[in-house]
């Protein structure tokens, strides 16, 4: 049967924060659920001495590795990130702060001074085609 014309139907999904920590080696793995558009912090749970560690994060290169932020010990971030508009540190300059959170280009893995320690995962609006 054809069909000539798909109808779209939109749902919308309410800001959810969900930490969950799960230990693996010494590191806590933490997921957040976010919804699009909102803004989070992403704490750096490890103990470090210095301020402004590296951070890595989607997008995922072709290779699987993920993309460099900031230099160790850098408060710059890297003027050809896509999101370098949208990213900062929060007050204690360990911290990443994620701000208006895009459900395609922020959801994925992210590491803090090369330790997995976070995931995040953005809700929004998806269209659905019948």
């Amino acid at each position: 049967m054809f069909v000539p014309a798909q109808v779209l139907n939109y749902t919308f999904v309410y800001l959810c924060v969900v930490p969950v920590a799960v230990v693996i080696g010494q590191a806590i793995d933490q997921t957040y659920v976010v919804e699009n558009g909102t803004t989070i912090v992403i704490p750096c749970n490890l103990t470090l001495s210095y301020d402004y560690p590296s951070w890595m994060g989607p997008p995922v290169w072709f290779n699987g590795l993920l993309t460099t932020y900031n230099i160790e010990r850098s408060s710059n971030f890297f003027t050809s990130l896509e999101n370098r508009d949208r990213i900062s540190w929060d007050s204690n300059k360990k911290d990443l702060v994620l701000s208006e959170v895009m459900i395609r280009l922020d959801e994925g893995r992210y590491q803090c001074a090369g330790t997995w320690t976070s995931q995040l995962n953005v809700r929004g609006i998806y269209s659905i085609k019948n």
